[in-house]
């Protein structure tokens, strides 16, 4: 899995640049700044709320052209840069809502229990991977199969991507701490790590879930 991961990686290195170029680099550094933002607030209550949300958004929002690239590839069909940014585009209110509305569910169950908090993580990450359906209800039933088949190794995906991310970021900031820098500086970083990080975990989950659960 990993090896085809890195495969595709190289395969369309180009194209992934330009996508990183023209979307990630812009969308994670508006949404980062606004967390700085927030955070920056004395009147605003629970800012943690907002900037997580606003995290996972970040990665949800990025995730259709990278998931649209590889099932053009794995369907052996021809794509365009064009064909991926619409992509990117129309389906950005569908992400933000559904988005939301799990996050709700997220933190509510983190107050009661943590299986619903579980099942809305799990829903906000592989939505995404089904965000071309006709209907939003198929797109929830597809999801909750995978979360029904794949519990811990799902859990075990998504503890990973986390873990992952959060010790990258420890060593990059861990890298310039010694150096005069602004804010910034931290959020092209973040960025930056977003640009390298995002396209192999979309292409890992694409491949797993989607193509070889033949979802």
């Amino acid at each position: 899995m990993v090896r085809n991961v890195f495969e595709m990686y190289n395969r369309y290195l180009i194209t992934i640049i330009l996508l990183c170029v023209i979307l990630v680099v812009p969308t994670s550094f508006f949404l980062i700044y606004t967390v700085y933002y927030i955070y920056s607030l004395d009147t605003l209550e629970y800012p943690n709320l907002y900037t997580l949300f606003l995290l996972i958004l970040n990665f949800s929002l990025l995730f259709p052209p990278f998931f649209r690239l590889v099932m053009e590839d794995s369907n052996d069909n021809a794509f365009t840069l064009a064909l991926l940014l619409k992509t990117f585009i129309s389906k950005i209110g569908i992400i933000v809502f559904l988005t939301l509305i799990f996050y709700v569910i997220s933190i509510f169950g983190a107050i009661l229990l943590l299986i619903p908090t579980m099942i809305g993580v799990s829903m906000m990450v592989l939505l995404p991977l089904f965000i071309e359906q006709n209907e939003v209800k198929e797109s929830i039933v597809k999801v909750f199969r995978i979360i029904r088949i794949e519990n811990i190794g799902l859990f075990m995906d998504l503890l990973g991507i986390v873990s992952i991310n959060v010790l990258l970021w420890a060593g990059v900031t861990y890298l310039v701490v010694d150096f005069e820098n602004n804010l910034l500086v931290y959020i092209t970083l973040r960025t930056l790590l977003h640009s390298t990080l995002f396209p192999l975990i979309y292409f890992y989950l694409t491949l797993k879930y989607k193509v070889e659960m033949n979802m």
